[in-house]
Order: structure tokens, then C-alpha cells, then sequence
């Protein structure tokens, strides 16, 4: 066998390996434990530790799609009461971070505080999803989503 043949050969065979190994139809998941059953992520620590809210409505002229200019705030609403703040915390506390979400449309934001010190910021799209919210952080990263009418209950007062 010529050294030109091997190479070819090695090169055949070595393709054809990776090839049906990438294209392998196998989707099972081993499942495995997390180190720490009771971690909490970046958000839900925000919760945790936040004692005022702050929510804003924007201004979203005539581009829906985005907020062009974060001073148009047309409501806002702070939220002090312990019984509503404990009720958003349960809101999702069983909720998991979504992950990554694109091109959602912020409609309002959330302001989470301690005392006066800001905790956090994220923003809420209210149209994506029929009759729920997508709570998300700024860098699109992070999502939960909700049923819009018990964000309301919170939020509203009825």
C-alpha cells in the first residue's frame, strides 16, 4: 500500500466515524444531581432579598417592538406591602430560569430593592405569550414566565 492509499484510507474512515457519530440519533439525558439541592439562582436571590418594587409602564410610541426612550413612563407603581411582596416571591419561587429568550418587547420593568439600594432591574413583555408575562433580565439570559392575571392581582389595585 502506497503512503498516498493509507493517507486516503485513514482519512475515509476517520470521516465516516465522525460523521455517524455526530448524526447519531441517541437524545438521551443521564440525569445527574446538583451539588446543592437548594441553590437559587441571581433572580430568585433578588426576591429573596428585596424589600420594595418598583414597576414601570413605558411610552412605546409607535415601534411596539421596543422602548426608545426609557424617560416616556406613562404608570408606576411601587410595592412596599410584605403580604404582595411575599406573594410575587411565590409567583415564582417554583418558576425555573427559561434561559436565553430573543426579541422580546419590554412593556414595563421591575426594579428590585433593598432599602434604597438597587438589587436589580428586569423587564417584562406582556404581548409574546397570550395571557402570561415573560419576565427577563437586560441581557436576554435569563427568563420566567407567568400567568399575566396573577401579576395583575399583584400589581393592580382591585
Amino acid at each position: 500500500m502506497t503512503i498516498k492509499k493509507l493517507i486516503y484510507f485513514v482519512l475515509t474512515v476517520g470521516s465516516s466515524v465522525t460523521i455517524n457519530s455526530c448524526s447519531s440519533k441517541d437524545t438521551s439525558v443521564v440525569e445527574t444531581k446538583p451539588v446543592y439541592k437548594n441553590s437559587k439562582d441571581k433572580f430568585h436571590q433578588t426576591c429573596d432579598n428585596s424589600n420594595k418594587l418598583i414597576f414601570k409602564r413605558y411610552d412605546l410610541g409607535a415601534n411596539p417592538k421596543r422602548i426608545l426612550d426609557l424617560d416616556k413612563i406613562v404608570w408606576e407603581k411601587t410595592i412596599i406591602d410584605q403580604e404582595k411582596l411575599r406573594t410575587f416571591n411565590n409567583l415564582f419561587a417554583q418558576v425555573k430560569n427559561g434561559g436565553y429568550c430573543c426579541c422580546m418587547k419590554t412593556h414595563y420593568t421591575v426594579t428590585f430593592y433593598k432599602g434604597n439600594t438597587e438589587l436589580g432591574l428586569y423587564r417584562i413583555d406582556t404581548t409574546e405569550i397570550k395571557d402570561k408575562i415573560v419576565l427577563f433580565g437586560q441581557s436576554y439570559q435569563t427568563s420566567y414566565i407567568i400567568k399575566l392575571k396573577d401579576l395583575n392581582a399583584i400589581i393592580l389595585d382591585k
